[in-house]
C-alpha cells in the first residue's frame, strides 16, 4: 500500500503530507497504480474546506507521489476507540461531511469509499474527507466486473453487494453507517466474517441507535436510521436533501423516519 510521510519544500518552512506508492508494488500489484492515479485525478478537481488539499502530484524515479496539507488530528476510527461523539461534535461531522460529499457530487465525482479511517478530525474538531482512491466520475465507465465489487465490505450499500453500480444514495449510506459508528461508538455491523457482514448488509437492520445511545436527541437518530434504509429509494436522494433534514432539526422540527 500507499505511505505517507510528513515533509518540507527546501524553500519553503510549511510542513506537507507526502504520500509515496512504491516502484515495488507497481510492479507487483499494478492496479494499485490506476487506484492512485484516479486519486490523484478526483482529488487535483476538488477544493473544498472538508476535503484534504492536493498541492502537486507526479512521479520521480518509478515512485508516484501526491503533496497533501498535513493534517494533525486523528482518523474517525481512531476517535471512535474512545467512545461516542457528543451531539454537537456529531451535527458537526454530519453538516462537514454531508457538504463535503454533495460537493463532490454537483461536480460529479462519486467517492464509494466512505468510512471511519477516511475522515480526518483535525484537533480543532473540523473534518477532512481523504483517500480517493476509489474515486468515479459519474460519467465514467463502471470499474466493477461481474463478481467482483468495489469498496469496504462492512461500509458497502446493499445495491452495491448485490453488483449494482454506485451512484449518490451510496455514498449517503456509507455516511449513514460514519454517523451511526460516530453516534455510539461501534460499527453497524461489526462483525470480522466478511460473509456475516454482508449477510447482515443485505438482510439486517443496524441494532437501533436509541439502544446504543439513549441520549441521543430522537431527530438524531431517526436522521441517521434514514440515510440506511435498504432501499435506495427510502434514503435521502441527495446530500442536500440530508442537510435540509439536519437544518429542520436545529430549528426544533420534528424528523420521521423513513418508511
Amino acid at each position: 500500500m500507499s505511505q505517507v510521510y510528513s515533509a518540507r519544500k527546501i524553500d519553503q518552512t510549511e510542513t506537507l503530507a507526502l504520500k509515496v506508492l512504491p516502484a515495488d508494488l507497481v510492479a507487483r500489484i499494478p492496479q494499485f497504480l490506476g487506484r492512485f492515479q484516479r486519486e490523484i485525478n478526483a482529488m487535483m478537481s476538488l477544493q473544498h474546506p472538508n476535503i484534504v488539499t492536493i498541492h502537486d502530484a507526479g512521479e520521480a524515479e518509478g515512485y508516484y507521489y501526491l503533496v497533501m496539507e498535513f493534517l494533525d488530528g486523528e482518523s474517525l476510527k481512531d476517535r471512535t476507540t474512545r467512545g461516542a461523539l457528543a451531539v454537537d461534535e456529531l451535527k458537526r461531522l454530519v453538516r462537514e461531511t454531508g457538504s463535503a460529499v454533495d460537493y463532490c457530487h454537483g461536480r460529479g465525482v462519486l467517492h464509494r469509499d466512505l468510512k471511519p479511517s477516511n475522515l480526518f478530525i483535525l484537533k480543532d474538531g473540523r473534518s477532512k474527507l481523504l483517500d480517493f482512491g476509489l474515486a468515479k466520475s459519474q460519467t465514467d465507465q463502471p470499474l466493477t466486473t461481474i463478481g467482483r465489487r468495489i469498496g469496504t465490505p462492512r461500509y458497502m450499500a446493499p445495491e452495491v453487494v448485490k453488483g449494482a453500480p454506485a451512484d449518490a444514495r451510496s455514498d449517503i449510506y456509507q455516511l449513514g453507517l460514519i454517523y451511526y459508528e460516530a453516534a455510539c461508538g461501534r460499527a453497524a455491523f461489526p462483525d470480522s466474517d466478511v460473509l456475516v457482514v454482508l449477510r447482515k448488509v443485505l438482510s439486517e437492520e443496524p441494532q437501533p441507535l436509541n439502544e446504543l445511545a439513549p441520549g441521543m436527541p430522537a431527530g438524531l437518530v431517526a436522521l441517521i436510521h434514514n440515510t440506511l434504509k435498504k432501499d435506495p429509494t427510502a434514503r435521502y436522494q441527495t446530500c442536500a436533501a440530508l442537510l435540509a433534514e439536519l437544518d429542520r432539526f436545529d430549528r426544533g422540527e420534528k424528523i420521521k423516519p423513513h418508511a
